[in-house]
């Protein structure tokens, strides 16, 4: 019997998945490549809601039946589908080969970021001298602190540590210090590096998709533009010119740190708009409700590979159903229906005029 949450992984679903997400990134990278006014917090929020959807969809590419709703395909994904389940030798089939080299590539990936991370911390932990410490409040009013290192031949600040965060500065002398502190203590606060951290995971999983490359690239640029939003809002617009300029001469400077978050050269460009225009364009924002749509309508829906069928059901009566050759097939999602050797379709459940048939079963 089948129960209220029965929850499915399938080729579907992960198929879905990537195809949903792939649209959602290139309307974004479309709509940022072509954007060149100043971004506003709104933009900035909604991008970020499109992003965060997708990889919600990306991290767990399942159906639940009742809840989820099939749409099905009959032009080029039903020939994609095919072609991953033939089998090239018993019981192996493209997909399971495919699979194989997805899980190994992954791997492969993780222990190469994993070494990263392992030679960020001991270069961090052997070199770095302290330099004070930062006392801000976290969740429910709860203190904390945030230590401060000085590392030598570091070319711009960053933040370090997913779960215990330290700011890393360059050593010596640091103008509009105050700035650059505000800057990396406001990623504390918007836990960037945990949605960073995300966002690798699902780089790891998913490499084999090109878009993921820019995707990646882009949400931390996105993050960064949140962060200067929110700490320039208070700041008079003196103070916005300041920040403007400390952007400028530590921006280009680009320290090769695994999961930090720090001022990136790219998108220089627009943070600096952004941070000095107080009142920015929004022509564009209602294109950002497309993607937003799409990102939500895809936690919901699963793209099936469907044949049309050759034959209306209108065309077969009802003797028919006890012909040798009336059959139904179990699919990954419900069943075939053949009526005289003729597929008719697809259906979810067997109906009661259709339970004398026999049921032939799937894999």
């Amino acid at each position: 019997m089948r129960g209220s949450m029965d929850i499915r992984f399938t080729y579907s679903t992960v198929m879905t998945a990537v195809i949903m997400s792939s649209v959602i990134f290139g309307i974004l990278l479309l709509y940022i490549r072509k954007k060149n006014t100043p971004y506003s917090m709104v933009e900035i929020h909604l991008i970020m809601a499109c992003f965060l959807f997708s990889l919600l969809r990306l991290l767990f590419p399942i159906e639940i039946l009742n809840l989820t709703r099939t749409i099905p395909v009959f032009k080029i994904y039903p020939v994609i589908y095919r072609a991953l389940k033939r089998e090239i030798h018993p019981q192996i089939r493209i997909a399971h080969i495919l699979c194989g080299i997805w899980i190994i590539g992954s791997l492969l990936i993780l222990r190469y970021q994993i070494h990263l991370n392992r030679m960020q911390k001991r270069i961090v932990t052997k070199y770095g001298r302290p330099a004070g410490s930062i006392t801000i409040k976290g969740m429910l009013g709860k203190e904390r602190r945030i230590p401060l290192l000085e590392l030598d031949h570091v070319r711009s600040p960053f933040l370090i540590g997913v779960f215990h965060p330290t700011i890393v500065l360059p050593a010596g002398d640091l103008r509009h210090k105050d700035l650059i502190l505000r800057h990396e203590l406001q990623h504390v606060r918007s836990h960037d590096l945990i949605l960073k951290c995300i966002y690798e995971l699902l780089f790891i999983l998913y490499w084999w998709n090109p878009l993921m490359y820019f995707s990646r690239s882009c949400f931390g640029n996105v993050l960064e533009l949140r962060n200067d939003l929110s700490v320039v809002k208070e700041l008079p617009f003196a103070g916005r010119i300041d920040y403007a300029e400390t952007l400028t001469e530590t921006a280009r400077q680009k320290n090769r740190f695994y999961l930090t978050a720090e001022f990136s050269g790219h998108f220089l460009a627009a943070r600096v708009k952004s941070v000095l225009n107080e009142k920015p364009h929004q022509n564009l924002r209602f294109l950002l409700i497309i993607p937003l749509i799409i990102s939500i309508m895809s936690t919901w829906i699963v793209l099936e590979p469907a044949t049309p069928p050759v034959l209306a059901p209108s065309q077969f009566y009802e003797q028919d159903i006890h012909h040798p050759k009336s059959y139904l097939e179990k699919a990954e999602h419900g069943y075939n229906l053949y009526i005289k050797g003729n597929f008719i379709g697809r259906i979810n459940e067997v109906p009661d005029d259709l339970k004398d048939l026999k049921i032939l079963g799937g894999d």
